[in-house]
């Protein structure tokens, strides 16, 4: 399909890149030339044991998962061979739009034993036509692998965005998954890791940006499943004029599971009085020896402060988005890349201030 001026310069920004124009796959502006990657798309591999476990449900699928399962159109496989290192971020590019269109757009990433590989999956509109996006992506991390994942969805104001993330990690590896809502009238992210063994290691962290009447659900699970095991997470919120935001993170301990650490944090900025949070961090531990803390803050903008910048010739609006960039420094600081980062970075200004 045609791309838009606009579209283009965003589609060319990473050299690796996968992209789906309104769902289907455009090889024409694809580029994957990576050693030790493989792409494959379901169509070609029904019979792969990874594509099998990845469609049977788990304990905490929810019903759009199943619906994405029952519309599968193009659901694409990247395989990271066992051992490989690519540096260059791979980019999975939604260009989404359409009038009352459904996609159910689903991404599995493989990462073999020792192996390290970056993938931003972000899904965007220059438009702002109404339609659904109900996206499931799969990270599977084997033994020692390194998995850097950042979500990036920045949809038409006008559209609904359901994502479920499912990431499961093996021994000794580590997967730092970054999620940014900007977009979208209605969003929900559902994003459960499940640390199946020893030694494993899971940042999930993330920023939700909002204004006008948007509305973002951020609802994860941490299991950890056997011992030795650390999960880090920090979400936060800037919420302006009627926005609403919902943040419910479970960190699940099993028996068994002994000297865990897990550490949970939720901080909010309401930029408006008609803005609202609802946050509940939650830890369900069943042993002991665990380290397992959570907190959750949510505040306005101080006047005082706004008042020091206007005594400086600095005006409100622009004293404003100082503090908001204050605000959300330290959470952008997660994202390894440092070219993913400054994408975010300039999203955050084109589409937010």
């Amino acid at each position: 399909g045609a791309l838009s001026k606009e579209e283009l310069q965003y589609v060319d920004r990473f050299n690796q890149r996968l992209v789906f124009i309104k769902g289907s796959y455009s090889e024409e502006h694809s580029n994957i030339g990576a050693a030790g990657i493989e792409v494959k798309f379901f169509k070609d591999v029904k019979d792969s044991t990874v594509i099998k476990e990845s469609l049977i449900a788990y304990p905490s699928e929810n019903a759009f998962a199943s619906l994405n399962k029952a519309f599968l159109h193009q659901a694409v496989w990247l395989d990271v061979k066992a051992d490989v290192s690519i540096k260059d971020p791979i980019h999975v590019i939604h260009v989404n739009g359409g009038k009352h269109e459904a996609l159910n757009p689903r991404l599995v990433v493989t990462a073999g034993k020792h192996s390290k590989v970056n993938v931003l999956q972000s899904y965007v509109s220059f438009n702002d036509d109404d339609y659904f996006t109900n996206a499931v992506t799969d990270i599977y991390a084997a033994a020692g692998a390194t998995v850097d994942y950042c979500q990036l969805q920045a949809e038409s104001l006008n559209a609904k965005h359901i994502a479920t993330t499912r990431i499961e990690l093996g021994k000794d590896s580590e997967v730092n998954a970054f999620n940014f809502s900007l977009g979208a009238k209605f969003t929900r992210n559902n994003t459960d890791a499940f640390l199946k063994e020893e030694a494993s290691f899971v940042n999930l962290d993330g920023l939700y940006a909002v204004k006008d009447k948007q509305h973002v659900d951020n609802h994860s699970l941490i299991d950890h499943e056997k011992p030795n095991a650390k999960s880090h997470q920090t979400y936060k919120g800037v919420l302006a004029g009627e926005s609403h935001a919902v943040f419910n993170g479970k960190v699940l301990v099993r028996e068994g599971a002994i000297l865990t650490d897990s550490v949970q944090l939720n901080k909010n900025l309401l930029l408006s009085k008609k803005s609202k949070i609802d946050t509940k961090p939650e830890l369900d531990i069943a042993n002991d020896d665990v380290k397992c803390a959570h907190g959750a803050t949510v505040g306005q903008v101080n006047p005082e402060e706004i008042f020091y910048f206007q005594s400086r010739a600095i005006p409100e609006d622009v004293a404003r988005s100082l503090l908001v960039r204050g605000f959300v420094a330290d959470v952008f600081e997660k994202v390894k890349s440092d070219k993913v980062r400054v994408l975010l970075e300039e999203l955050l200004e084109e589409r937010y201030f």
